[in-house]
Formats: structure tokens, sequence, C-alpha cells
């Protein structure tokens, strides 16, 4: 069943545990539907499992799938990372921003990086060491920041850590990257400790896919990390760009106003289609 579930090419590289944890979930939004294909012993040609395809596979979307554009398969990934080794300066650029636009969180962004990282180091300082957490392909934006940079990069699946981590060790980026599902405590112990030197950490529009899997996650994340700055962004407009995302986000906002009782100041400001919000310690 799971073979069918992810026929989609943007959903093949999702982690056996991490599906697992959402079948599971959408079988207890969907007790109905799950019996009924439990019945008619998981066809594939049954009404329910049409339905509870869509029922997963919307959910995946919005958790992985989503930022996926334009898949990068094996042979194209092998192909960056030999321009990114032996061609000119001009023909890895040109290599990152195709990467760049295969994702559309960091598509999006991809206009905006200089202003965007200017903004974090006219407010934060200059970062020395970044942990980028949930970071889809936004460790390619590395050159973006005019620095030089410790950067630590993790996200759900292994395949893009196993490419972004061929990135940094070819282009001589002191870089390590770690994959596994924040949402899980342990998993969030493991990173934070990694990351307990670092001074910056990003969590780029990451945080309502966490809420949407495990409620509460976001927080406990939050109130983890010893970074002393803690960079934020949700999307402020829809995938389509045609609507504007209005809600005031209870749980972010409750969030903040505990971070900011223990000292912490706390910086918003729009930029495209995305707002962020700057959390500094005093």
């Amino acid at each position: 069943m799971k073979s069918k579930l992810l026929a989609k090419k943007e959903l093949r590289n999702i982690p056996e545990e991490f599906l697992n944890k959402i079948i599971s979930d959408s079988e207890k939004e969907n007790p109905k539907i799950y019996d009924k294909l439990k019945e008619k012993k998981f066809n594939e040609k049954s009404k329910e499992f049409k339905e509870f395809k869509k029922i997963v596979r919307k959910k995946l979307r919005v958790l992985y799938g989503v930022f996926q554009k334009e898949t990068l398969n094996n042979n194209k990934r092998k192909k960056a990372l030999e321009i990114f080794n032996l061609s000119s300066k001009q023909d890895k650029e040109k290599a990152i921003d195709k990467i760049l636009k295969s994702h559309l969180s960091t598509k999006e962004r991809l206009l905006y990086f200089h202003r965007v990282y200017s903004k974090i180091i006219d407010v934060c300082k200059k970062p020395k060491k970044i942990a980028d957490l949930a970071c889809g392909f936004n460790p390619f934006s590395y050159y973006f920041w005019n620095l030089e940079i410790e950067y630590f990069a993790s996200d759900i699946s292994k395949e893009d850590m196993i490419f972004i981590q061929s990135f940094f060790d070819i282009s001589k980026i002191k870089g390590n990257t770690m994959y596994g599902d924040l949402t899980k405590e342990s998993f969030q112990n493991e990173i934070v400790k990694k990351i307990k030197d670092f001074d910056t950490c990003l969590l780029l529009k990451s945080l309502d896919s966490f809420e949407a899997l495990k409620r509460g996650s976001s927080t406990k994340l939050l109130n983890k990390i010893s970074c002393k700055n803690i960079i934020i962004s949700f999307p402020s407009k829809t995938i389509s760009g045609k609507n504007i995302i209005t809600g005031k986000r209870h749980w972010f906002q409750e969030a903040l106003k505990q971070k900011n009782s223990a000292g912490w100041n706390i910086y918003e400001f729009e930029i495209g289609p995305e707002i962020y919000y700057l959390l500094t310690k005093s």
C-alpha cells in the first residue's frame, strides 16, 4: 500500500517512519474510511483506497512534498555536484540557482535573499555558526550571506541531507548535516546538543508543519534552542501568491510572549511573501 501512496515523485524521499506516522494519524482521523478499506483488504481499486490515498497525500504535501516544485532525481543531483566540483564560478551560480528554484520555499525567497540576510545581519550582527533546521534546500543559499560561516543543516529526508553534505564538502564549506523528525522530542534533544555553541538558528517556514504534525512540538523546540539569535518565518501569502494568509497563530503569539518575558527582544518584518521574526537574547 505504501508504494502506491507514494507514487508521486515529490513524495518518494520520505522516510518510512515518518510515513508510518502519517498513515497512523490519517487512520485515527478517518476511522470509517480506514475500517472499510481494511474490510476490503486494502484493495487498490476500491473507492476507499482512493479516498484514503488523497487524505494521506494531502497531509504529506502539507508537511513535506508541498515544497518540492521540481523533483531533482539522482542524475540531476550528480550533475549539479560535478558542476560544483569542476566548473567556473558562473556555472556554479547557475547550478545553485536551479536547485533553489526546484524548491518552492527557496524559489519564493530567491529574489529576496540579499535583503533578508542583510536585515538579519543588521539586527543580529554577522553570524559565525548557523543551524538551519527543517532546512529544505535553503543551505544552497550559503553564498548570499557573503560571509565565512560554519553551517549545520537538518531535515526529514536522508537523501536531501546527503546531497547538501556533498555540496558542503565539494565547496569546502565547514558544514554538517543530520536527518530526522524534529517533532520527536528525542531528535529535538539530539539536535539541541549539536548546536549548543551556535549563535544563530534558522526555522524558516517550518513551524506550521510541525504543529500540523504534532501540536506543541514547535514551542518545545523553541524553548530548548540555546542560540542567541533565532530567526523564524511564516508564509504571508498562499502558494499561488493570490491570497494573503490571515490568522494570529495563537500558539506562536503565546511563545513570543514567553520569550519576551524571559528577556528576549523580538523584531518583526516582512520581505516578499514571507514574514520574519528575529528573536535575540538581551
